[in-house]
């Protein structure tokens, strides 16, 4: 069933987990937040509770958060296009029909109704 298999080489290779899961624990890091850029949360964390959730003294942390994010995202993203850049013409239609087939199933894309 399923589509082509894809030996991933990526070309980019993930930063290191700087904390460990025990870290994010005792923080109480939510499992969704649990990212290569999990490290910058922690502190940033503690500042929100010294401070009472007030802007300011955040500031610094908050922003290094929101630049590590999108350099992961980019990252992922062009390992991603690398691969389907490499993926032959017939891969390329069956992915193409996935998505058709998974748009009609999600009631999307119907002829003749409005």
């Amino acid at each position: 069933m399923g589509g082509p298999q894809y030996e991933f080489k990526a070309p980019y290779d993930p930063p290191a987990m700087v904390a460990t899961r025990e870290e994010l624990k005792a923080s109480r890091v939510p499992l969704d937040y649990r990212d290569y850029c999990a490290h910058l949360l922690i502190p940033l964390n503690q500042c929100r509770c010294a401070s009472r959730a007030r802007v300011a003294p955040g500031a610094l942390q908050r922003r290094r958060r929101a630049v590590c994010r999108p350099r992961v995202c980019s990252g992922r993203c062009a390992a991603l296009a690398a691969v389907r850049a490499s993926a032959s013409p017939l891969s390329q239609l069956w992915t193409r029909c996935t998505r058709l087939w998974a748009t009609l199933r999600a009631g999307g894309g119907e002829r003749g109704t409005r």
